[in-house]
């Protein structure tokens, strides 16, 4: 096995507690395009606008655009329900509000914002491994480096890729690929670590040394094993007792 120097890490569900924060992001950002495009609506149209992101009876499925997806799928997802309901609307508004919502929300709730483990004592621990650390997200930059702050890790991050369309969203290997410009890495000098099976299929697709889920998300183990090296309760378990990496324990 190479020997790992980076990690690159998803976000949500992986560094940040899920449904803290997304699932009332995703109630919030429903609410606020009925109330722009629907007179009257019952709740049946909320339900299909969250169904249609992965979002039924309070819970995020690993595969649905919410907790996969960019601000763009979610708007496309959206536009869909609108058209099927006859909607007049222009496209270019709906991924400006959705986009807008989503920062407006995650900057208005900083006290959702929820580490899923104790990342500052993990990423002290790579920093003395001299491992290079990398973000991965399907988030935009605003509401990423927002969270960043708020869990006080922003500045242990050597590179942070999101989704704002400056780059392919994952399971593109392009964002694995500026990792490794940034750090001078190889592919196979890098461990991804993220909680759902889009971020196995990215690490598959980048040809990494390690793809590694986590529990701490939106996605059973069933789910992950199928590409994951190996599938943990949470990013805590990567380093050992002894201080090493779990696997070379």
């Amino acid at each position: 096995m190479t020997e790992i120097k980076g990690i690159l890490f998803d976000k949500d569900g992986t560094l940040l507690d899920f449904n803290s924060i997304w699932i009332p992001a995703a109630e919030y950002l429903v609410d606020n395009i009925i109330s722009r495009y629907f007179t009257q609506c019952g709740n049946i149209i909320r339900k299909k606008l969250l169904y249609s992101i992965g979002v039924e009876d309070g819970e995020a499925k690993g595969t649905g655009i919410l907790a996969s997806g960019t601000a763009f799928d979610i708007s496309e997802a959206f536009i869909n329900i609108l058209e099927l309901n006859n909607t007049t609307f222009f496209r270019k508004e709906i991924l400006e509000l959705v986009s807008g919502s989503l920062n407006e929300f995650v900057e208005n709730n900083k006290y959702d914002i929820i580490p899923t483990a104790n990342l500052s004592n993990l990423f002290i621990k790579l920093k003395k491994m001299n491992i290079s650390i990398g973000l991965a997200t399907s988030d935009g930059i605003i509401s990423t480096e927002y969270c960043l702050k708020e869990l006080n890790i922003f500045q242990y991050f050597d590179f942070i890729g999101t989704s704002d369309g400056k780059y392919p969203s994952k399971p593109s290997p392009v964002l694995l690929q500026k990792f490794c410009e940034v750090t001078g890495l190889k592919e196979k000098e890098v461990a991804i670590v993220g909680d759902t099976v889009i971020d196995m299929e990215f690490a598959r697709n980048a040809q990494v040394g390690m793809a590694i889920g986590v529990l701490s998300g939106t996605s059973s183990i069933e789910e992950l094993s199928e590409l994951a090296d190996l599938v943990y309760t949470s990013v805590d378990d990567i380093i050992a007792e002894n201080g090493q990496f779990s696997w070379n324990s």
